[in-house]
């Protein structure tokens, strides 16, 4: 189970299916006009159907690589997901129960048209504000099939650029 704690004498091989291009989609919503309040957050794990399906499949892929020969007097038995899944509905709840973030959230305030839910334009100024920009991965749209880390430098080598001409135009 997601709740099992592992035993810290004993050692471990783990196989993880990550979902790289969801298309579930959640939310970041600002409360209060108080900056130091949090804002209200939904990740929105697993609200599209395809997802689920998705993991499902990924789940069951990653317990026949583990049963190859290879693994055979390495993998003693199975902890997570348990031996006992083996239905769609297991396999379902099995996923729901360890579906965890990669602590590379992005996308709360894609760069799109507003018309399509856009937070900032191209020149990564916030729709309705004069001076306010986002340059961080939170502007991009979907998820990267790599670490954000160099993306991110990108973005605010672009955004330092665009800052610098902005203000060559004002002086």
């Amino acid at each position: 189970e997601a709740d099992h704690k592992p035993d810290p004498h004993t050692s471990y091989l783990s196989i993880a299916a990550i979902l790289q291009y969801p298309l579930s989609r959640g939310s970041v919503h600002i409360k209060s006009r108080d900056p130091h309040e949090s804002p209200s957050i939904d990740p929105g794990f697993l609200t599209h159907p395809f997802d689920k399906w998705l993991l499902v499949q990924a789940a069951k892929h990653a317990r026949k690589i583990m049963a190859q020969p290879e693994f055979k007097g390495v993998i003693l038995n199975e902890q997570f997901p348990g031996p006992s899944v083996n239905t769609e509905e297991d396999w379902l709840e099995s996923v729901k129960k360890g579906v965890r973030t990669q602590y590379h959230p992005l996308g709360t305030s894609s760069m799109m048209p507003l018309n399509q839910r856009g937070i900032v334009d191209s020149h990564l100024k916030v729709y309705g504000t004069k001076n306010l920009r986002i340059a961080d991965a939170s502007i991009l749209p979907i998820h990267l099939a790599a670490h954000p880390t160099m993306t991110v430098y990108a973005i605010a080598e672009k955004a330092a650029e665009m800052i610098l001409q902005d203000q060559r135009r004002h002086t």
